[in-house]
């Protein structure tokens, strides 16, 4: 529990220093909203993972579970990122929907989601900063280290 909120707090704190210092932003709304939705996505991808590990790779070697839980945390992270993204796109873009729960209602959701998922890949995937996958695998080691 302590490295889900660890990497949730580090992920939120490397998205503010990439979108301030390496791509320029300036306004804190904007950067306190982004940054917000990167650590929530970290925090819940990273405990998923983890649940996924222990189910698929219950009496692996060390090394086994590490390298499990790295791969499952980049995808459980990237997951969840995109549903709180999906979140914040859907509300932009629901002022121009139909009436809810109506197939034209579905439609619109099931391309906004589409929408944003290629626009999550394409340009929302860099504000992890550098230093991601370094933070998950640290974490993944941390959390499989052996017992004393």
């Amino acid at each position: 529990m302590t490295a889900s909120i660890g990497c949730g707090v580090l992920a939120g704190l490397m998205t503010v220093w990439t979108l301030r210092w390496q791509y320029g932003w300036a306004d804190p709304g904007q950067i306190g909203t982004v940054s917000a939705i990167y650590a929530a996505g970290t925090g819940i991808g990273f405990p998923a993972a983890l649940v996924a590990t222990s189910f698929a790779l219950p009496r692996a070697r060390r090394r086994w579970r590490i390298a499990a839980t790295v791969v499952l945390a980049v995808l459980a992270i990237l997951g969840a990122t995109y549903f709180f993204f999906f979140l914040e796109h859907r509300s932009y873009y629901s002022q121009w929907h139909g009436a809810p729960l109506t197939r034209l209602w579905l439609w619109q959701q099931f391309f906004t989601a589409l929408g944003g998922a290629a626009q999550f890949a394409v340009m929302g995937i860099r504000y992890f900063g550098i230093g991601a996958l370094a933070l998950i695998i640290a974490a993944s080691w941390w959390v499989h280290r052996p017992a004393h």
